[in-house]
């Protein structure tokens, strides 16, 4: 019984004593093996490049893309073209839309300075000098600016230049002065804005309608 603890006391001893060399022995083989495969091989740049790669990719990604037009470039130019010529051509028609007028011995007067000053100026003298020189056009907004002026003396409504036709429609308390000047802002306002022309028969065909509004007014 005795020897058989002996026996395999030493039988453990022996294998702690084998273990260890055979890991050494595995270690040694490894490093071996890895020695020979990373042989010249250089790992000192791996993470700068990595940098590097990310860097250029991150910039890729925002730069922004470039459209290319091809052949509809040339038709994108026409249409921008044909937008500034738009533009100029209507700033000059609003230039010709208020004519110099020649009133107060010999003072010129834009439209648009007549419009803000038309309870100082003599709208009369400046609508008969539209008649002579047949700008019935002309002719149809000062006529339209004396009902104006009226109805502001009178009292009948508050005159400011900023102030809508409609505007003064809803301010005249009379419902029949409201429809007699309803009447004439309608054909006024479509001629007047629309930028239609006014021949003298189309003239002579709204003025009585004026006449009539203005001496019921005036009395």
């Amino acid at each position: 019984m005795i020897f058989r603890k002996i026996y395999l006391f030493l039988f453990l001893l022996l294998l702690a004593d084998a273990f260890p060399t055979a890991k050494d022995s595995c270690l040694n083989i490894n490093e071996s093996n890895w020695n020979k495969v990373t042989k010249d091989k250089s790992y000192v740049e791996t993470f700068k490049d990595f940098d590097t790669k990310e860097t250029t990719s991150e910039k890729t990604s925002t730069k922004m893309p470039v459209m290319d037009l091809g052949g509809f470039k040339y038709v994108f130019y026409i249409l921008v073209a044909g937008v500034i010529l738009f533009v100029v051509v209507k700033i000059l028609q609003n230039i010709n839309s208020s004519p110099a007028i020649d009133i107060d011995k010999g003072r010129v007067y834009t439209l648009s300075e007549v419009e803000e000053k038309i309870l100082e100026i003599d709208l009369d003298k400046i609508f008969n000098d539209a008649l002579i020189a047949k700008d019935y056009r002309l002719a149809l907004r000062i006529n339209f600016l004396i009902v104006i002026k009226i109805l502001s003396l009178s009292g009948k409504i508050s005159w400011t230049k900023e102030k809508t036709n409609w505007e003064y429609y809803n301010e005249i308390k009379d419902s029949t002065i409201a429809l007699k000047f309803k009447e004439i802002v309608v054909p006024f306002e479509t001629i007047w804005y629309g930028e239609h022309e006014l021949t003298e028969a189309q003239f002579n065909r709204l003025q009585p309608s004026y006449e009539s509004f203005k001496i019921k007014q005036l009395k």
